[in-house]
Order: C-alpha cells, then sequence, then structure tokens
C-alpha cells in the first residue's frame, strides 16, 4: 500500500511539471512568432497617406454594400478560405492590415492569423472595423469603386 501511495504522490508532482513545460515550450514557440498589431483608426488612415500599408477587407459582400469600404481596400474571398499567395503580397514583409465590420467581428483576427501562419511578418488589424472608420469621418467607397 506505500507504494501505491509514493506512486501516487510522484504522479502528482511530475504531472503539473509537464503540464507547466508544455505551456513554456508553447510560449516560446509563440515568442519566435510576430504578434499580430491592433491598429487605430488615425494610425491605419496614417499608414495609408504615406503608402505604407495593404488593407484588406474581410466583411461579406452584404456589410460591403451597406457600409462600403475603406478606399483601396482589396477584398478577400473568405476570411478564413482566402489563398494568402494568391491573395495576399509576395512580399511577406510589408505592412497587411485586416479589418471586418467592427469590435466583435472576429473575421479580421481569423484572417490576419491565416497572413501570419502564411509567413507574413507585419499583419494587423483595424478592430474598429468599417464601422469605427465611418464614425470616424473617414472616407469609404463603394465595392468596386475603390
Amino acid at each position: 500500500m506505500k507504494w501505491f501511495v509514493a506512486a501516487l504522490a510522484a504522479v502528482a508532482i511530475v504531472v503539473p511539471t509537464k503540464a507547466f513545460s508544455c505551456d513554456e515550450h508553447e510560449g516560446q514557440a509563440s515568442a519566435k512568432k510576430p504578434a499580430i498589431q491592433s491598429l487605430t483608426v488615425k494610425q491605419l488612415a496614417d499608414a495609408k497617406q504615406a503608402g505604407k500599408a495593404t488593407v484588406y477587407d474581410a466583411n461579406t459582400p452584404d456589410v460591403r454594400q451597406q457600409m462600403g469600404i475603406i478606399p483601396g481596400a482589396k477584398l478577400l474571398v473568405s476570411a478564413v478560405k482566402y489563398e494568402p499567395s494568391k491573395e495576399l503580397p509576395a512580399d511577406k514583409s510589408g505592412q497587411v492590415v485586416f479589418y471586418c465590420y467592427n469590435e466583435q467581428c472576429g473575421a479580421s483576427h481569423m484572417a490576419a492569423k491565416r497572413a501570419s501562419e502564411a509567413g507574413y511578418t507585419n499583419v494587423a488589424v483595424l478592430p474598429a472595423g468599417i464601422k469605427g472608420w465611418k464614425d470616424a469621418g473617414q472616407p469609404t467607397a463603394t465595392p468596386g469603386q475603390s
């Protein structure tokens, strides 16, 4: 019976240690991946004006028709199913910025994650989305006229 208690105590010590070591390992792996930045409307407007960002709309066609798009934005076919090699720039170090509807919408984050996983190193999202862009008085375009 004493051997059973000793074995149980050993497992109780080893299991949490292994769990923490996995967390540490994952933390090290994610530290190597570039973080996805969050931009404010002003930061994106400044980057666009300076020609330093390629902007991608991750909204659905219905949202684009209702709200418009950020002028010059490229329209993704899908936030999660687009092909980075076909829809994003060949230069993986240039800034790519994704937006969707607003802070509650996750499409821009999914699209940004996909870009980051494809090796893009300067990835950002506009959490305020097209709604925040419009609410800040920034111009919009009709899809197909940007």
